[in-house]
């Protein structure tokens, strides 16, 4: 018995939702729970210094400090340029505003 001689035996209207439910039972999309990567070294709180210290030194400086820190940094603003960020929130991360070559803003988001 194929689909066409079923077609008389059972209503139309119930191919539709069908179809709609099929198509639909394929779009579920597992979320897989991120991990830090193989090299990621937890922070070390004891060396972390208040954001404030970050204040006006040059990226540079402030980039090599938050790393012997156990900090992974993010430049978000140099100047007049805002560059596109992800909204994760990383407590190992800091966020800099830049000014001149200086750092303006540290911040932990």
């Amino acid at each position: 018995m194929n689909l066409r001689s079923c077609a008389g035996l059972v209503p139309h209207s119930f191919f539709v939702p069908l179809a709609l439910l099929l198509t639909m039972s394929g779009c579920v999309i597992p979320v897989k729970e991120q991990k830090p990567p193989s090299n990621h070294q937890p922070p070390n709180e004891r060396k972390d210094r208040s954001l404030s210290s970050y204040q006006g030194l040059p990226i540079e400086e402030a980039e090599m400090m938050a790393k012997s820190a156990g900090l992974q940094t993010r430049i978000v603003r140099d100047g007049r340029e805002h560059f596109i960020i992800t909204k994760d929130i990383r407590p190992d991360r800091i966020n800099f505003e830049i000014d001149g070559g200086r750092v303006t803003s540290a911040e932990k988001y």
